[in-house]
């Protein structure tokens, strides 16, 4: 499951606007990978963040300074769930192919509240 975020609500920055992808690559049974667009579906990896797994529900903690979120109070991005997509940088594989959330329009806005270690927990 891959959670594309985009941080400045600019479509022209990033891939189709997402600036950021985390878990597109699992290292172990806890770490996954963050990534940032570099432009276009080109992807460099920029840090590590945490993820837990029970029955069928996932959680992961993204160091905000990570995702140039830092300092403290709410934060606010778009986000968008993709699993399963056959073909990497194809905007169009959020709704032919994989699971995909939310199905009703690419990106959501959220609005989160903070921990005190710096990361952020969506409401």
């Amino acid at each position: 499951m891959m959670l594309y975020i985009d941080t400045d609500s600019d479509i022209k920055t990033g891939w189709e606007g997402y600036d950021y992808l985390i878990n597109s690559t699992v290292l172990d049974a806890h770490t996954s990978t963050v990534e940032k667009s570099l432009g276009g579906a080109k992807w460099a990896t920029i840090g590590r963040c945490r993820f837990w797994v029970e029955g069928n529900k996932l959680e992961i903690s993204v160091p905000r300074s990570l995702i140039k979120q830092g300092g403290s109070g709410d934060l606010k991005f778009l986000f968008h769930w993709a699993d399963n997509i056959q073909k990497f940088g194809d905007i169009t594989e959020f709704s032919i192919n994989g699971d995909s959330a939310p199905t009703a329009a690419p990106t959501t806005a959220n609005t989160t509240s903070t921990k005190g270690d710096g990361y952020a927990a969506g409401n």
